[in-house]
């Protein structure tokens, strides 16, 4: 009951909000969104008071630009590391497997330039080795001091 009567409180005062700012806003089509978005927060109290939702937040983080941007780049960034990194496996793998060498584990580590560091792999066949570095120099054009097998 405590829940409701809070949720009642909050409503007065977002209707009080609403009526105010539809008093000083001019006509517009900035005017329908904020109506919009304080009907959709009444509609979030609402909900809230007779379901018995806890603990719905509003993130109003994303606001600043500046840091919605930077989100998103280090999410594209990341996204695009781990595509190259999955291509130049591939690639590893499909150079090998054509050479009838079996690769059950690759490990490819890559620099924040996105320049090859390292390449690690385990093959199926110890004896594959000498054959696996030959592909991986001279096929693939990758250095043979960032190559090692385990």
């Amino acid at each position: 009951m405590e829940n409701i009567s809070l949720c009642f409180k909050i409503l007065i005062g977002i209707s009080f909000l609403a009526v105010l700012a539809d008093m000083l806003m001019l006509e517009g089509t900035f005017k329908k969104y904020v109506r919009s978005i304080l009907g959709l927060v009444m509609l979030l109290v609402m909900i809230n008071a007779f379901t018995g939702i806890k603990n719905i937040s509003l993130d109003f983080s994303l606001l600043n630009e500046a840091d919605a941007a930077e989100e998103v780049q280090q999410g594209i960034t990341i996204d695009l590391f781990q595509d190259v990194k999955q291509r130049i496996e591939e690639k590893i793998i499909t150079a090998l497997t054509q050479k009838e060498i079996s690769v059950p584990e690759i490990d490819v580590t890559l620099d924040k330039d996105f320049h090859l560091t390292s390449v690690s792999l385990k093959l199926q066949r110890t004896e594959d080795t000498r054959r696996a570095q030959k592909i991986l120099t001279e096929e693939l054009k990758i250095d043979d001091k960032i190559i090692s097998f385990y």
